[in-house]
């Protein structure tokens, strides 16, 4: 492939972020501005891992009215439904051990201020975490802010602060448990809106036929089922079954969207993706699942002195749980060739990024440099990717080297 030509300005700094993005926003220092936008990206990482453990869904809000980041979609367990209401989060990075008050057989305690905003989520229907990311240990901490407050409401008499142990970081059980408190706030709303507005509210289910029948062709003839049919009620007549017939077909049961548990793992390799790209010190642009066209991020590089360099690496992320490897390469089997006809015609380099779900690891394979000699006859191709490929930050490395040379002269590499 020919190399696209240099760019003239080859490093920018990074556009400053807006002020509520941050916990403390009066930083000038460019460099300590890009290390708390990492920090802070890596927070809302960690707490969408979690979530998705609890097959939940995170979406980030830039600027939300109440000053928090994330917004949390709990569905049910047992239908994969989704269920009404969400749960609020503010996330906070930071390096916890600035906030040391005591440490008890080796358990510290940590003394968190909350930030102005708190004011507004005191009075908040639905449940808010305060969320805390340790940038040391790389834990995550939160507290419900209502419940807090409803158990010592002297705080809300000074300078609120909220105290995290260092042995109990944020688990699945605290999201399942933040689930029904959650799901038990919104029917309780519920109820008080369906008993103020009696009148007005439709049903909440259509008609449904109380019996059922069999046509003739499908009764069978055996002793049993004349026998049966001896005890059981009445048939109804021809006319009746027709109308409950008409109304089944026309008049379903509404059903709710679900989340499919390849959703799940596909949220599961972009969030494994960005976490290892913001451990090497790069910034990633997740693809909406809507808006995926065989691109699911983009990978931006920055250099020493923490300014971003030009152009991307686009990413294709494959997650699945079982994985066949050979000992030198890990093995995918459907790669679709309108795809890599796509990439093999853009000027930016592409990735096929393969994360194993089941054993947390991830591999990369320049598509590029891999098909540029390669015939593609079948629908589907079979790519090995040497393990020797990880997403570490030697790996991450390899990749910005790869975007460099395209993009920067030799001079500034």
């Amino acid at each position: 492939m020919n190399k696209i030509i240099a760019l003239q300005r080859t490093t920018f700094p990074l556009s400053p972020l807006p002020i509520t993005q941050f916990f403390n926003p009066n930083i000038s220092d460019h460099k300590t501005h890009t290390l708390h936008r990492i920090g802070h990206l890596k927070g809302l990482n960690r707490l969408e891992w979690v979530s998705l453990r609890c097959h939940f869904a995170l979406q980030r809000i830039s600027n939300h009215p109440n000053g928090c980041h994330a917004k949390i979609t709990t569905f049910n367990s047992k239908t994969n439904e989704v269920e009404p209401g969400f749960i609020h989060s503010y996330v906070f990075s930071t390096h916890l051990k600035q906030y040391t008050t005591k440490t008890i057989n080796k358990v510290h305690h940590y003394s968190v201020p909350l930030p102005p905003e708190y004011k507004h989520w005191l009075h908040d229907p639905l449940p808010i975490l305060f969320t805390v990311f340790d940038q040391d240990s790389k834990k995550l901490y939160s507290k419900n802010i209502q419940s807090f407050f409803k158990k010592y409401p002297q705080q809300n008499q000074r300078l609120p602060a909220i105290t995290f142990k260092s042995n109990q970081p944020i688990s699945k059980q605290y999201l399942l448990s933040l689930q029904q408190k959650k799901n038990k706030l919104v029917s309780q709303r519920l109820k008080a809106f369906n008993s103020a507005n009696k009148e007005n509210i439709p049903p909440s289910t259509p008609l449904k036929p109380t019996h059922s029948y069999k046509s003739t062709n499908q009764l069978t003839t055996s002793k049993n089922n004349k026998k049966k049919r001896k005890k059981s009620a009445t048939p109804l007549a021809p006319n009746v079954q027709n109308k409950l017939a008409k109304l089944t077909i026309s008049t379903p049961l509404p059903t709710l969207k679900k989340r499919n548990i390849s959703h799940v793992r596909g949220d599961k390799g972009s969030c494994f993706f960005e976490w290892k790209a913001l451990e090497a010190g790069f910034f990633t642009d997740i693809t909406p699942a809507e808006s995926d066209y065989g691109i699911d991020a983009s990978l931006y590089t920055l250099n020493k002195n923490f300014e971003l360099e030009p152009g991307c690496v686009q990413v294709q992320i494959k997650a699945k749980k079982t994985i066949k490897y050979t000992p030198s390469s890990a093995i995918f089997n459907d790669l679709e060739t309108q795809h890599i006809y796509a990439w093999l015609h853009t000027c930016f380099p592409v990735i096929l990024v393969l994360v194993d779900t089941d054993k947390n690891c991830g591999f990369w394979l320049h598509i590029q440099s891999y098909f540029q000699n390669k015939s593609l006859t079948k629908k589907y191709n079979t790519v090995y990717i040497p393990l020797s490929n990880k997403l570490t930050p030697q790996g991450f490395q390899k990749i910005r080297s790869i975007k460099n040379d395209l993009f920067l002269p030799k001079s500034k590499l």
